[in-house]
């Protein structure tokens, strides 16, 4: 599966997550793919696995904000490497974004610390 090249106009608009939002969101990540099955496969990854990253990440950040950031990079990184995660199994795609969500939260509070310190 080949990803298009809007992915940096994407990946450079942070739209916060709510109401409408969400929907647009979703519809800008399907324009990235270019099957059917890919854009099938995104939705239901993206609707059954929204909150559980948002969670988690602001369970990490404790800013609503953030945390909304946190899983618009979350599943950007999915769309990245979409050719690997389409035919995985579901346990194996979870802990990849567990692992994406931990890790970008944690560097936020890095940075914030390091801008807090200079």
């Amino acid at each position: 599966m080949e990803i298009m090249c809007k992915m940096k106009t994407v990946t450079e608009n942070h739209t916060k997550e709510k109401g409408e939002g969400k929907r647009i969101m979703l519809l800008q990540y399907l324009t990235l793919l270019e099957t059917e099955h890919g854009r099938e496969y995104f939705t239901n990854l993206y609707k059954k696995h929204k909150d559980e990253v948002y969670h988690k990440a602001y369970m990490i950040l404790h800013n609503a904000e953030d945390a909304e950031n946190i899983v618009q990079e979350t599943f950007l990184s999915l769309l990245r490497n979409a050719d690997k995660m389409l035919d995985s199994e579901p346990c194996r795609v979870w802990f990849y974004m567990d692992t994406v969500v931990k890790n970008k939260s944690y560097n936020l509070l890095k940075q914030r610390e390091m801008q807090k310190n200079a």
